[in-house]
């Protein structure tokens, strides 16, 4: 679809009952862009997506490869499926409405849920570094000696080496399928694992929190609490869809003219 996606318009929209509870975060997005605004052109599209990854990355998820040169909204969207819906008590007919709008399916619908509930598991805020076993296995050896020539150690820059099979970047699914690209890794916030305690919480009888009213209906759901039941017992698959839900997302709708614009080579007039 053309329509929708990252675009930044979010923050054009604060005023709206269905962007209640993203206050917080869209400030600090809007502080990150007037910083940034010294020295660089980057958008508001951009860095939403960006801060996406990031935040996952953060609590020691997947890591996902973000496409840049969005073009910012001029202007707020129609508010569309998001009408009525509230980030701070969400539904489940409300979440299936706004993921059948962007064609989630089941696993990637309860991946997101998941990972939205490891952030709240988050645990300390004291920030630690990311230790060697919070990465992903497709970091390779090679790849970090290369960078530490370079000086890229000190910026705790590592690059991904192209394998045999890897996803071609002429697919249509390539951002999706691609594990990574260039990584530039965050520093790690608290000491919850990215992985199936969230879902292995949910389905434990003797839990000491309560459920909420989204995780009682998704239970409830024996599509969804299968996929749950499949998330408890693997932690790979689960950040394997969070990062292949993830990478899809951010290049929904999303059109790249700003990105265009810089390579726009078309002599310019002056006056």
């Amino acid at each position: 679809s053309p329509n929708g996606g990252i675009d930044g318009s979010i923050l054009l929209e604060m005023d709206r009952p269905s962007s209640e509870g993203l206050e917080k975060a869209a400030a600090v997005v809007k502080k990150i862009h007037a910083d940034l605004q010294r020295t660089t052109e980057v958008g508001y599209a951009d860095l939403v997506a960006f801060a996406g990854a990031s935040a996952i990355e953060a609590v020691g998820g997947p890591k996902v490869g973000v496409q840049l040169g969005r073009d910012d909204a001029k202007a707020a969207q129609p508010e569309g499926v998001r009408a009525g819906f509230s980030w701070e008590q969400p539904t489940l007919p409300g979440l299936k409405k706004l993921g059948k709008d962007a064609k989630l399916t089941n696993n990637e619908l309860v991946a997101l849920v998941g990972a939205l509930g490891l952030l709240e598991l988050a645990a300390r805020p004291a920030l630690t570094s990311l230790n060697d076993d919070d990465e992903d296995a497709d970091i390779d050896a090679a790849g970090k000696a290369a960078a530490a020539e370079v000086g890229g150690d000190s910026a705790l820059t590592t690059y991904g080496k192209v394998r045999k099979g890897s996803p071609k970047s002429t697919s249509d699914t390539y951002l999706r399928d691609a594990k990574l690209a260039v990584d530039v890794r965050v520093q790690k916030i608290g000491n919850q694992p990215f992985d199936s305690t969230y879902f292995n919480q949910l389905l434990d009888k003797k839990r000491v929190a309560p459920l909420t009213g989204l995780e009682s209906a998704i239970l409830s759901d024996s599509e969804l609490r299968k996929v749950v039941e499949d998330f408890a017992k693997s932690k790979q698959r689960f950040r394997q869809t969070v990062r292949a839900t993830y990478g899809r997302l951010q290049v929904l709708g999303a059109n790249y003219n700003g990105a265009a614009s810089f390579l726009d080579d078309t002599p310019q007039q002056f006056d």
